[in-house]
């Protein structure tokens, strides 16, 4: 029951955050720079974040291998682009922390079905992502690692480090009790 009420709330923070989050980012990529670049700025993450997204919702076991390659690639990707400045942040934006959340709502999402797996995805891309800011903080020149989590790296690290947290704490209370997706063993089995 506790598992099983956990499981719900932690899921829902992952839309709810995925959905205030997502419309934050289209809004300000339609006010700069607007018009059909925005459109297809936006569809660059948003597609992806939806069909992922339905992935980990209707087919968790090949999401469950899916998901772990996704995010190795885009937490790579992140990393380099953190230390050899590949896209300039100023012109194109936060573009590496957008990749993530569009990679980690889907991961967190994962957790309707797989608790665990969800939760440590969850802190394997917050892990990735506070990597990456701590590698490009000498691109910013001096800046504080307190300061660097102010803007989009804060909003992608912390959250997703609670959710994977509660994921977890999910997989711990069902491995407690024996039930794995509130029903019994062999039921969770199927999934």
């Amino acid at each position: 029951m506790f598992a099983r009420l956990l499981r719900t709330v932690a899921v829902t923070l992952v839309a709810l955050f995925g959905i205030a989050v997502g419309l934050f980012i289209a809004g300000e990529t339609f006010i700069d720079p607007g018009g059909w670049e925005a459109v297809v700025l936006t569809a660059a993450w948003a597609v992806p974040l939806v069909a992922l997204s339905v992935m980990a919702l209707v087919w968790p076991r090949p999401s469950s291998t899916v998901l772990p390659l996704v995010l190795a690639v885009v937490a790579g990707w992140v990393m380099v682009d953190s230390l050899a400045h590949v896209i300039d942040r100023n012109t194109w934006g936060p573009v590496g922390s957008i990749s993530m959340f569009a990679v980690m709502v889907p991961c967190g999402l994962l957790g309707a079905h797989r608790a665990a797996e969800a939760g440590w995805l969850l802190l394997a891309g917050a892990a990735a992502q506070f990597v990456a800011t701590v590698a490009s903080m000498d691109r910013a020149g001096g800046q504080s690692l307190w300061s660097a989590f102010g803007g989009s790296t804060g909003v992608m690290v912390l959250p997703f480090l609670v959710l994977a947290a509660l994921f977890l704490a999910v997989a711990a209370a069902e491995r407690w009790t024996g039930h794995a997706h509130g029903g019994t063993p062999s039921e969770s089995a199927r999934v």
